[in-house]
């Protein structure tokens, strides 16, 4: 199924030069990833002080840095031979955490429907957790979407548009949490799915 994640090597060719630089700068992949976490955790803290909803026009561009650090960080590391256990589950953990803060940042500020809010944060932690029980069992880490980090990160950058232009109604909001929520079933049942694939296979 599509997922932005197709595009991963043009992007990561448009990075070289961005990872050269960090070599040179002796910059590991773990201080990129706590990088790409607070830049994160900065805005959502900016958001809630200001707490406007006009702030979440720099929203996707905060998207975009993130998803560019998340891939850097990968790149880095395999050009430095430094690919480690616990370099990939900081990487793990920082990613959830930051999708966590800036999927609250954006729907917690404008509804009051916190179960829907609250299903697709954990559809969301179980997406990275299915990821990991099909990379154990087949040993291939599976990247399906329509649900996957860019993805993610594209999903929301057009929701906080909407709303920091459009003043989004409450209906608009709970009809992008039912839509986020049926894309991460999707992509979850799409990623174990390849366990019975390599079973078959």
């Amino acid at each position: 199924m599509y997922s932005s994640y197709l595009l991963k090597d043009k992007f990561q060719k448009l990075l070289m030069p961005l990872m050269y630089a960090a070599v040179k700068l002796k910059l590991s992949a773990n201080t990129i990833t706590i990088t790409s976490f607070l830049v994160s955790l900065i805005y959502v803290a900016a958001l809630g002080f200001y707490g406007t909803t006009e702030a979440l026009i720099v929203l996707p561009l905060v998207l975009f840095i993130k998803v560019a650090l998340n891939a850097l960080d990968g790149m880095v590391a395999r050009f430095t031979h430094s690919i480690s256990p616990a370099g990939s589950a900081l990487n793990d953990i920082c990613d959830v955490m930051s999708d966590v803060l800036l999927f609250s940042a954006v729907f917690v500020m404008v509804t009051e429907n916190l179960f829907l809010w609250f299903a697709l944060v954990i559809l969301i932690f179980v997406i990275e957790y299915s990821a990991l029980v099909v990379l154990s069992i087949t040993h291939q880490r599976p990247t399906d979407g329509p649900f996957g980090k860019s993805d993610r990160a594209i999903f929301l950058g057009f929701i906080a548009l909407a709303i920091a232009v459009g003043d989004a109604s409450s209906s608009f909001i709970i009809f992008s949490l039912g839509v986020a929520i049926l894309l991460a079933i999707i992509t979850i049942y799409n990623r174990l799915k390849r366990i019975s694939q390599c079973q078959d296979s």
